[in-house]
């Protein structure tokens, strides 16, 4: 999770993660991992609030910044926190992205 300074976020998500059953976690991941949607993305018609970790080893800021250029009126918001789970390690930050994307 690159939290050094909040070592209790990995080791929740770590055990979390050693409760489930092996062949659901290998299904999950395998499907985030082979799954491609970089032509699909481009079809989206809503409003889209793009959320980026400024640190994210896993999904790097290029990502996102594909993901804008391709979402026609889509808002990127790179927030100030690290790692791949900004809900759990910055959720302050996200809640504030998401309510300035709603609100404004």
């Amino acid at each position: 999770m690159k939290n050094p300074d909040k070592p209790d976020l990995a080791d929740h998500f770590a055990r979390t993660i050693q409760e489930l059953p092996t062949d659901r976690v290998l299904t999950v991941l395998h499907s985030i991992l082979q799954t491609d949607y970089r032509e699909e993305v481009s079809r989206l018609t809503i409003p889209t609030l793009i959320i980026q970790s400024q640190d994210d080893v896993f999904v790097p800021i290029q990502v996102a910044e594909f993901l804008h250029k391709k979402i026609n009126g889509s808002q990127l918001e790179a927030i100030h926190a690290s790692g791949n789970f900004p809900h759990i390690s910055a959720p302050e930050a996200v809640i504030a992205a998401i309510s300035k994307f709603i609100y404004h």
